[in-house]
């Protein structure tokens, strides 16, 4: 971010937390009532923390886009077991975990902070039930962008481009938030 701060970026942080095993650092073990779980879930808070931090420091929050989102839902492994009884609710009231078909294996969270664009006060807290996928944040940043796919990637990959733009949901000036198109997911 600080090389990149005087022009337009994209960072991709893809970390290993949480998924197993769980390997939280020394200075997280043993901080959470939820076992090794809990945390490595304090040690990603720490460093989402760092990230919005650094972009505090270099001036660039107001302006940025940052999403938190995962891929699966919670996994019922051991440390997932350790962390349900100590009270701690992987998928929330979902029913299900991580490699099942079950609401709580594949709905995921999905936070969207930028003030800029969606606001600082009249959006937080919304709460939007419209289903997305993780498919149409390509969409969504070519929309940001307001820029077109670049021409040569027609025909050239296996699958054809998909996604539709989750910019509307976005917005704090629609609220409800607007139906995106029908779609099976």
């Amino acid at each position: 971010m600080r090389r990149q701060k005087d022009r337009t970026f994209f960072l991709y942080f893809a970390t290993p937390h949480i998924h197993h095993p769980f390997t939280p650092g020394a200075a997280f073990k043993g901080t959470s009532d939820c076992g090794a779980y809990g945390d490595f879930i304090h040690e990603f808070d720490w460093m989402v923390g760092e990230l919005m931090r650094t972009l505090d420091e270099l001036k660039l929050r107001e302006n940025t886009l940052v999403i938190l989102t995962s891929d699966n839902g919670g996994m019922l492994n051991q440390g997932g077991q350790d962390a349900v009884k100590a009270g701690h609710r992987l998928n929330g009231d979902l029913l299900g975990f991580k490699f099942d078909a079950w609401e709580g294996g594949h709905r995921v969270p999905f936070i969207a902070h930028w003030p800029a664009a969606i606001g600082k006060d009249k959006a937080a807290g919304r709460f939007v039930r419209e289903p997305a996928h993780l498919i149409d944040l390509m969409a969504t940043c070519v929309d940001i962008a307001d820029t077109k796919y670049p021409a040569e990637w027609n025909g050239t990959n296996i699958l054809p481009i998909e996604g539709i733009s989750l910019r509307p949901l976005l917005s704090p000036l629609s609220n409800p938030a607007p139906s995106l198109p029908p779609r099976l997911l």
